[in-house]
């Protein structure tokens, strides 16, 4: 059995208690007005112990990105290519994800709708839909394909967004259904 370094647990807890931190600060301002000193003081933190792991906000909230979207990724790169018969599985899997890092998603869907972070997460599905089109729906476009899974991903993201906001109201399970039922449904686009 492989202990655990005492200074990798403290890291973990000191990362937990800026993550809520964080958070709550954004509820209230946005991202380029929290200060360094002002993270600390919200999470009861001293600031050595936020600079032994990160240069500033901008690197904290670039740490707290690559663990969303190395979360998405992970889920996602579990479709294949005939990804038709396991779509619930990989829809609840990724939402599955999304709510057990309540934190990280709330920061990151939230900070998503507005910047540049949407372009890196429409990239991550992409080519895999792509594929999928190509062999179920041969007479469209690449072109037509993109825009079904910009309009999609968008739309499904914003549902994503709201099932955050409104403190995950439904269970995993319920709203994969509905974003299965939507995805079809706006799938005849493509026949």
């Amino acid at each position: 059995m492989k202990l655990v370094n005492k200074n990798d647990q403290r890291a973990k807890i000191s990362k937990i208690i800026l993550l809520e931190a964080f958070e709550n600060l954004l509820k209230k301002k946005p991202l380029n007005k929290i200060s360094v000193t002002e993270l600390c003081k919200e999470a009861n933190v001293n600031r050595g112990t936020f600079y032994n792991h990160y240069l500033d906000i901008v690197d904290f909230y670039n740490d707290i990105k690559k663990d969303f979207f190395n979360i998405i990724n992970k889920s996602v790169n579990e479709i294949t290519t005939n990804y038709i018969n396991k779509e619930k599985e990989i829809i609840f899997n990724i939402l599955n994800n999304i709510y057990e890092n309540k934190v990280i998603s709330s920061i990151i869907i939230e900070l998503t709708l507005n910047q540049d972070n949407l372009k890196e997460l429409l990239n991550i599905g992409e080519n895999k839909f792509i594929e999928y089109c190509k062999i179920h729906y041969p007479k469209k476009t690449i072109l037509e394909y993109k825009y079904f899974y910009t309009y999609s991903s968008i739309g499904t993201l914003s549902l994503i967004s709201s099932w955050i906001k409104h403190n995950y109201d439904i269970n995993v399970d319920s709203l994969a259904n509905e974003l299965i039922k939507l995805n079809k449904a706006t799938l005849n686009y493509l026949n």
